[in-house]
């Protein structure tokens, strides 16, 4: 197959201290140094180049707010002075074992979810406070781990083999059930990470690729994108292009959803936005294409982002 399907599910393997600090690059408080990377592949027209990401990129691994009563609209953020507590759910995943070790670094209580009672050991070295094993196809179980928390952030993602044999999806049906459970215990605050092309997304010749390639992704992460808006919480939706494994830069490119942006970026910046966003007030109910390509920062919105 010309695209990987992402790993970004629960999958235990390498995940020590040295190849997360590696892939972190150097950082301060504010936000990580930006390093050198090679510029994104220029083409002809933007599907020629779209096609070049996904043939080049050798470490890609992607297949990839109305309230039903009242729309709650807010534009504030959530207070790190208040010491919230954190629910990390894929928290063993490619994306979520980065989440997780910068939110070890930021005095926040974090939570981290599992399938596998096997990384328990692994997510506690890695500094989670608390680590539960929950199957989020259960809704008591969803309902179990959101109790006590103010914050979610979900890196949830299916298997290749699920993609394509499983009757039900994780992206779905596993985040439909956090999120309804979260809007139900009153939890502040939704981080998803979901992907170019859900929702109808056609801006780009990378999301239409998506749409045609991993369809049944596409469509779980996009029911999960409609709870979350409808939940009532706040929330910030980011919809990165081709993940890949490379260091943060700080220099990824977001805009509005649909708003044409393609290319990858690294999972380290994703993890970086989505740490950030619950404190940052300019991304609160918003839905966010994130990529990191040169050739488009003329497209990239202006954000304020605030690192707990």
């Amino acid at each position: 197959m010309g695209l990987e399907v992402p790993r970004t599910g629960e999958q235990r393997g390498a995940s020590d201290r040295e190849r997360l600090e590696s892939e972190r690059g150097a950082t301060t408080r504010e936000g990580p140094v930006a390093r050198e990377q090679k510029p994104s592949v220029p083409g002809a027209s933007e599907t020629v180049s779209a096609a070049l990401f996904l043939i080049c990129c050798t470490k890609h691994d992607h297949f990839g707010r109305s309230n039903v009563q009242a729309r709650r609209e807010q534009t504030g953020s959530m207070d790190i002075d208040n010491d919230p507590t954190v629910l990390l759910a894929g928290a063993s995943g490619d994306t979520g074992r980065r989440v997780l070790y910068l939110l070890a670094r930021s005095g926040l209580d974090v939570r981290a979810i599992t399938t596998d009672p096997g990384n328990v050991g692994d997510l506690r070295r890695a500094s989670a406070d608390e680590v539960v094993v929950c199957d989020l196809f259960d809704r008591a179980d969803a309902e179990r781990a959101v109790s006590g928390v103010d914050l979610i952030l979900t890196t949830v993602g299916s298997t290749p083999q699920e993609v394509f044999l499983a009757d039900e999806l994780v992206d779905g049906t596993g985040n439909i059930n956090l999120v309804e459970s979260a809007a139900a215990a009153g939890v502040e605050r939704v981080v998803m990470e979901s992907s170019l092309g859900v929702g109808g997304d056609r801006a780009s010749a990378m999301a239409r690729f998506f749409r045609l390639s991993i369809g049944p992704v596409v469509e779980a992460k996009t029911a999960a994108e409609r709870a979350i808006r409808e939940s009532g919480t706040d929330y910030t939706i980011f919809r990165p292009g081709v993940l890949t494994t490379g260091a943060a830069t700080d220099d990824a490119q977001v805009a509005s959803a649909e708003s044409g942006l393609w290319g990858a970026v690294s999972r380290a910046d994703v993890a970086r936005l989505m740490v950030a966003a619950p404190f940052t007030p300019e991304a609160t109910n918003r839905t966010l294409d994130v990529v990191r390509n040169p050739l488009l920062r003329n497209r990239s919105e202006r954000i304020d982002w605030r690192h707990p």
